[in-house]
């Protein structure tokens, strides 16, 4: 497999934005609702903007090609749905803990 610089950016910026959701319980729990929202939406925000650019540099330097002649589309899928689990299920615990300290704050049902 060749070193491909785009691939090796994505991984990082789904690392970090990954880690950003990881520390989104911590951040949620000592500071408060509203400053684990914000983590959040910076973690989502530092995804979006992982992807778009590392695709946008790797279609102007060719990497997606070879990427796509070494691993296929099936390496591409496998990679993505192994991450789109892994972050979807923090980002759904950290949202419902997040939603669930702003009703109580509130005073409503955290349930409704």
């Amino acid at each position: 497999m060749p070193k491909l610089a785009f691939l090796q950016t994505l991984a990082i910026a789904a690392f970090v934005s990954f880690m950003l959701v990881i520390v989104a319980f911590p951040v949620t729990w000592k500071a408060g609702w509203r400053a684990g929202q914000n983590t959040v939406r910076a973690s989502l925000g530092v995804l979006i903007v992982g992807i778009i650019g590392t695709l946008v540099m790797g279609y102007s330097n060719g990497e997606i090609a070879t990427f796509r002649s070494t691993l296929g589309i099936d390496g591409a899928i496998q990679m993505g749905v192994f991450f789109l689990i892994m972050y979807s299920t923090g980002f759904l615990f950290v949202g419902r803990y997040i939603s669930s300290l702003a009703a109580e704050i509130a005073g409503g049902d955290s349930d409704a």
